[in-house]
């Protein structure tokens, strides 16, 4: 899970290699393959601090951008947006952008 609170399931090998490499890592369910978050985007997420929960059955990765942005997706001015979490669904049951 990355600060931004988003959902994924990650291997011991896919932690382990996060920790060695200092980037956030992820398992990609929709490839079923590891993903290192910025091989494809260039948008790299640095891994600052890795918490464990109560439990020890969760990771929060605590990340910096190394660039401009964290997603995939750009602002119409072309820079990359912060969070992949950038619309919502509003009282009317539509997307809206944040």
């Amino acid at each position: 899970m990355a600060s931004e609170q988003q959902s994924s399931v990650l291997k011991l090998d896919e932690l382990k290699a996060a920790l060695n490499e200092k980037v956030a890592t992820f398992w990609s369910t929709s490839r079923n393959e590891l993903w290192i978050k910025g091989a494809t985007s260039g948008e790299f997420l640095d891994l600052e601090e890795t918490l464990v929960n109560c439990e020890q059955n969760s990771i929060l990765f605590r990340v910096i951008p190394r660039s401009q942005g964290a997603c995939h997706t750009t602002y119409t001015d072309g820079t990359p947006r912060m969070t992949c979490y950038y619309r919502r669904i509003n009282e009317e049951k539509k997307l809206e952008h944040v």
